[in-house]
């Protein structure tokens, strides 16, 4: 969720934030249960009320805050896990390597 707004002290600010979604039947019911209300004005959304404690007070969401893009995961994307077997392969290829150096007698002191 890409929200901009004016913080405390007046200055302007904008920042992107992951919002966990809580249940719910629809957006509208997951957005509340994650602590977040919205209101609708003309063609704009705004943040209407942030629930106390929730994960979106702890991100810095706070209410009157303008919601200028929301952002879902690509379900096409890859998932991050698969970098894990290439970085294994290298791992295991050097612990091997290193090994073999080690059984030479002339690298031995």
């Amino acid at each position: 969720m890409a929200i901009a707004g004016t913080d405390a002290d007046g200055d302007p600010i904008s920042k992107t934030v992951a919002l966990p979604m809580g249940d719910g039947a629809n957006g509208r019911e997951r957005l509340r249960n994650g602590g977040v209300t919205l209101s609708q004005l003309v063609s704009e959304l705004e943040i209407a009320s942030v629930k106390f404690g929730s994960r979106a007070r702890k991100l810095g969401v706070e209410q009157g805050y303008k919601v200028n893009e929301l952002m879902l995961p690509n379900p096409a994307r890859p998932s991050p896990h698969w970098v894990l077997l290439p970085a294994a392969a290298l791992a295991a290829l050097v612990w091997w390597q290193q090994g073999r150096r080690m059984r030479r007698p002339e690298l031995r002191r």
